[in-house]
């Protein structure tokens, strides 16, 4: 079984003896911290991708989708992994265009204004997610932050109002590709997980645990209807050392990777600042536990 089926399989909620394995970004100096050397481009990419034996790869789609559709396609022509093209919710796109004090005083006293960025942010969401699957995508994934650790950044009234409508637009439209659509979004998000799951999702990723967000309980409630896809963090290291990172990784794969609907890796991704030691044990420790 390649990596693309393994990813597949896992989306589809069938059984594999080893659940796949991927980082929703890996960062130019996390990869120079790993390799040891100055970073040259996606060769270098590929090479820690390999090294760490994850099943799928994360390309970021800008508002000019050209750089992000060379990318697929390279990744594509050397590779079996899954591809997931990541872009922008209606969220963080309407943020792209006014600051966030601003954005929310309009929810208040102009909420067409916020609708209407809502609107626009949507329809490049979509233009940009179906180039890229046309151009060999297996998937995406929407990111669009909608919480810090302890809550919403909109309340779940605002958000089902002026953002929910256009992120079940844009998902509806995606998945006539055929394509499978995750969600990313940190921070505590369990108000509207539910909200999310409804809309139909593939999966959801991030799950931060720093922000309330207990892997065990999602995968009980919602673990039919999404794929899970994160949970972990690596900036725990060094109040958390690496052996106990790896315990508890091994720990979350044991509770929920039964039944497929899972993906283990990071919440966050691997930054120019993850510690290199922990990403190391952890990856390690699960290729020990699987054989």
């Amino acid at each position: 079984m390649n990596h693309r089926q393994l990813v597949r399989r896992a989306i589809n909620h069938q059984y594999s003896p080893v659940p796949p394995k991927g980082e929703i970004c890996i960062r130019p100096g996390f990869i120079e911290k790993f390799l040891g050397r100055p970073y040259q481009g996606l060769a270098d990419k590929k090479e820690t991708v390999t090294a760490l034996g994850l099943d799928l790869v994360v390309v970021t789609a800008g508002l000019k989708p050209e750089p992000a559709i060379r990318e697929i396609e390279w990744w594509r022509q050397r590779t079996d992994l899954y591809i997931l093209a990541l872009v922008t919710g209606p969220f963080r796109g309407g943020l792209d265009r006014i600051p966030f004090e601003q954005y929310c005083r309009l929810t208040l006293k102009a909420p067409q204004e916020v609708l209407e960025l809502s609107r626009r942010a949507a329809r490049d969401l979509v233009r940009r997610a179906k180039s890229c699957v046309r151009a060999g995508a297996d998937g995406v994934i929407i990111a669009d932050d909608l919480a810090c650790n302890h809550h919403t950044l909109l309340s779940p009234p605002v958000l089902r109002k002026i953002i929910f409508p256009f992120l079940q637009q844009s998902l509806k439209s995606i998945r006539q590709t055929g394509a499978p659509v995750f969600f990313h979004s940190d921070g505590n998000i369990n108000p509207v997980l539910a909200d999310l799951a409804a809309m139909g999702f593939a999966g959801i990723h991030s799950l931060q645990p720093s922000a309330g967000m207990r892997m065990a309980e999602i995968k009980k409630q919602y673990g039919r209807e999404m794929t899970l896809w994160g949970n972990i963090e690596f900036a725990a290291y060094p109040r958390k050392t690496a052996q106990e990172l790896s315990t508890l990784a091994v720990k979350i794969v044991a509770d929920t990777a039964a039944g497929g609907g899972f993906i283990f890796g990071s919440s966050t991704g691997l930054a120019d600042d993850t510690p290199v030691a922990a990403v190391v044990g952890v990856y390690e420790k699960l290729r020990e536990h699987a054989a």
